[in-house]
């Protein structure tokens, strides 16, 4: 996909001036997305993997609602900070694309500035106590969380 494709993509998004850069390809493609006219940076993805040995259902029409949904009821219902996701200019969560010739599905969402957990990280305790605080919070809301009571309106 080219950046003028991406472009055109981000524009469903509302965003006209992006500078892309790409972050990695695994289980879905990743860019991050600074929009030069509002000054917000984004996370787009394109949810197609690198190798078929990484599809399922998080990569379907059927399966990515239900991730944005628990994002958004995170953000709702919980102190944890997470990434919401934007909707396009349909009112839509999901931009289905033709990506190299497939079927494709990207979604858009908000940034939040940080760095991938390494190792050595592991050995400071502050880190490793803020991180266990964190999960705690995660398990908590799960367990509090009762998706049947939910109406998904996502898509």
């Amino acid at each position: 996909m080219t950046d003028n494709s991406l472009i055109e993509v981000l524009r469903n998004y509302g965003v006209d001036q992006p500078h892309i850069e790409l972050l990695r390809h695994n289980e879905k493609k990743t860019y991050k997305v600074n929009d030069l006219i509002k000054r917000k940076l984004f996370l787009f993805r394109i949810h197609l993997p690198l190798t078929e040995n990484f599809a399922g259902l998080q990569h379907t029409y059927n399966g990515l609602p239900s991730e944005l949904q628990l994002l958004l009821e995170i953000a709702e219902h919980s102190g944890l900070i997470v990434q919401q996701p934007i909707r396009n200019c349909y009112g839509n969560f999901i931009t289905k694309i033709d990506y190299e010739g497939k079927q494709a599905y990207c979604s858009l969402l908000t940034w939040i500035e940080g760095k991938d957990l390494q190792n050595e990280d592991l050995s400071d305790i502050r880190v490793v106590t803020l991180l266990g605080t964190k999960i705690a919070e995660l398990h908590r809301f799960f367990q509090e969380f009762d998706e049947n009571e939910k109406e998904y309106m996502l898509i």
